[in-house]
């Protein structure tokens, strides 16, 4: 079994390879099996993530909770303190270019979006370099999520990513969060907990 940074290192040298449009029918896919989701139906907030070129696109998720009046927020990470909070946002055009390390990143901006605090039944789509068939997750190193994910431990946590970064396990430590499932786009969805 690899190592997370090995893991980390491999899902990304294959992300590298991939053509948009390929990502784009994929992050179509997911999306029309996970708003087929009880979970996705019941919420009445969903938690995005705002991709980079190389992600599952939530834009087509935002668009569907907001045609059916659900409350969408996404994160805003503050430096140097490692917390997390979400924000809740109407349009993707609201969001914030920002830097963060190595990667530019599009935020809420709390001066203008209003604090999310999430409620039961809510859920949360949790992005992810890898995830394995126990709903562990291998992120981008900076435990965000985790940090984030501990705090609200009834939020539903929906990992999205396509076939090939789901691998058969992953080498986990004691403050690692699992996902609730992984949906992707040949495999439709897998249930953990």
């Amino acid at each position: 079994m690899m190592t997370k940074n090995q893991t980390r290192k491999h899902i990304k040298n294959k992300k590298m390879q991939l053509d948009a449009s390929l990502i784009d029918d994929a992050s179509k896919q997911i999306t029309s099996q996970l708003i087929d989701l009880k979970v996705f139906k019941e919420a009445a907030a969903i938690f995005l993530y705002a991709a980079f070129k190389d992600e599952v696109q939530t834009k087509y998720l935002h668009e569907t909770a907001k045609g059916e009046g659900k409350k969408i927020a996404y994160p805003k990470i503050t430096l140097g303190t490692g917390k997390m909070e979400f924000y809740s946002v109407s349009d993707l055009e609201e969001l914030v270019n920002n830097n963060f390390k190595t990667m530019t990143i599009y935020e809420p901006n709390p001066k203008v979006h209003p604090l999310a605090i999430p409620v039961p039944k809510d859920i949360i789509i949790v992005p992810g370099l890898a995830f394995d068939l126990k709903g562990n997750r291998v992120g981008y190193g900076g435990g965000f999520y985790d940090r984030y994910l501990v705090k609200y431990p009834y939020l539903y946590k929906i990992g999205v990513c396509m076939d090939f970064q789901i691998i058969e396990g992953i080498n986990t430590e004691d403050f690692d969060v699992r996902t609730n499932y992984i949906v992707s786009e040949k495999q439709g969805y897998l249930p953990f907990l």
